[in-house]
């Protein structure tokens, strides 16, 4: 089973409870987007993140995407998080329990971080769900980093704007991590 649906299992359990600590962003960037790329949503984060990942690793993206990628580029820059610190599409495995975390990284006081991207065309200030704070919490615990950050940047293109939250919340990995139970993995 994959992080992202085991994600949405656990956010399904009313002993949880957990919600993301904040429901305005930390921060809001405007970026620039002369092509609005358009087409189904599901490819278009896909695409997103394949050249997010190129731009990042000094690699040539198209033009559809450049400035986007550039804009989550100053943001990781502005939260401490340098180039040569961090790691993209991550392989998290445990048991059968597996996922690609977007983004691992330390900062410049080498403070772990764990950062989702999201792409949407609705509300780009939505504090994440409960499935995608479980979904970073997991990612965390799953790494064995309980104590990282962790950050939610949910990218609008088609209003050019770009959200970001960021929480430090120990208690909801651990939380996370002793809901999830070795036959949960195990049968994931």
């Amino acid at each position: 089973m994959n992080v992202t649906a085991a994600a949405k299992l656990l956010s399904e359990q009313a002993d949880l409870d957990l919600q993301w600590p904040e429901t305005l962003p930390q921060a809001i960037y405007a970026i620039n987007v002369p092509d609005v790329p358009s087409g189904d949503p599901l490819e278009l984060g896909e695409d997103f993140h394949a050249c997010l990942e190129a731009h990042l690793g000094g690699r040539w993206v198209s033009k559809d995407h450049y400035y986007s990628c550039s804009a989550v580029a100053e943001i990781l820059r502005d939260l401490g998080l340098e180039t040569k610190n961090f790691s993209t599409e991550v392989p998290v495995k445990r048991g059968h329990l597996v996922g690609k975390a977007d983004i691992v990284a330390q900062d410049t006081e080498k403070k772990p971080w764990v950062v989702e991207i999201k792409t949407t065309q609705g509300r780009y200030a939505l504090a994440p769900s409960t499935a995608e704070f479980c979904q970073l919490a997991l990612y965390a615990g799953l790494m064995d980093k309980p104590d990282a950050n962790l950050a939610c940047i949910r990218i609008n293109f088609k209003i050019g704007k770009v959200s970001v939250f960021i929480a430090q919340e120990k208690t909801a990995v651990l939380k996370i991590m002793n809901s999830v139970t070795p036959n949960f993995i195990e049968a994931a």
